[in-house]
C-alpha cells in the first residue's frame, strides 16, 4: 500500500479528534446549570437509550417531531435536587450530529417544563462553534415542548454554524420530549 493512500486515510480518522474540545464534564455542567444542586440527592434516572421503558421508546418512534433525531451516543437523564430534597429540575445529556461529528450538550429543564439553559459540553467539528455563544444558547430559555424549536422559525441560526444550530435545536427538542414523557421524571 502506498504512502499517498495511507496518509489521507489516517487523516480521515484522526482529523475529527484534533478538533474535539471538551468544555465541561458532566458534573461541572450539572453544577453550572443548577448551582444549588446536591450531588448526593441528584439521581441518575437513565444512562442509556436502550434502558428507556418500552412505552417511552414506542412514543419516541411514533413522535413525528423526533424523526431524524439521534438516539445513540452519550445520554443521561438526571433528576436534580437540592440539599432539602426539593426538585430543582432535570438535566439531559444528549448528542446530535453536526456536519460530520456528534455535538454533546446538556439541557437544564425546570419543574414547569421550561428550558433553564443549555450548555455545550463537547464540540468535535472544525467549524460552527458559534453555537457556544451565550446569545445563541439564550434563545432556548423558557422554551417548552410546545414550541417549534426550529431554526428559521423561533430559533435564529448563527452565521457559519447553520448545521450546528439545527443540531442544538434538535437536541433541546429531544430533551424536552424525554422529560415530558418519562414517568420517572414526573416523580
Amino acid at each position: 500500500m502506498s504512502r499517498s493512500f495511507i496518509v489521507p486515510l489516517l487523516g480521515c480518522f484522526l482529523l475529527p479528534t484534533l478538533f474535539a474540545s471538551r468544555y465541561f464534564s458532566n458534573e461541572e455542567a450539572l453544577n453550572k446549570l443548577f448551582p444549588h444542586c446536591d450531588a448526593t440527592k441528584t439521581l441518575l434516572l437513565y444512562d442509556d437509550y436502550a434502558k428507556l421503558p418500552l412505552e417511552l421508546a414506542d412514543q419516541i418512534k411514533n413522535e413525528p417531531r423526533l424523526k431524524g433525531k439521534r438516539f445513540a451516543g452519550e445520554f443521561a437523564l438526571y433528576g436534580v435536587r437540592d440539599s432539602a430534597d426539593q426538585l430543582l429540575g432535570w438535566a439531559v445529556l444528549t448528542e446530535e450530529m453536526g456536519m460530520h461529528q456528534p455535538i454533546t450538550l446538556m439541557v437544564a429543564i425546570l419543574p414547569n417544563g421550561e428550558v433553564k439553559d443549555v450548555l455545550l459540553l463537547v464540540y468535535r467539528e472544525s467549524r460552527g462553534l458559534g453555537v457556544k455563544h451565550p446569545k445563541f444558547r439564550g434563545q432556548f430559555k423558557a422554551k417548552t415542548g410546545q414550541d417549534p424549536l426550529a431554526v428559521g422559525n423561533d430559533i435564529t441560526y448563527v452565521s457559519g454554524s447553520t448545521i450546528s444550530s439545527r443540531s442544538m435545536a434538535r437536541g433541546v427538542q429531544k430533551a424536552l420530549f424525554l422529560v415530558e414523557h418519562s414517568t420517572l421524571a414526573k416523580n
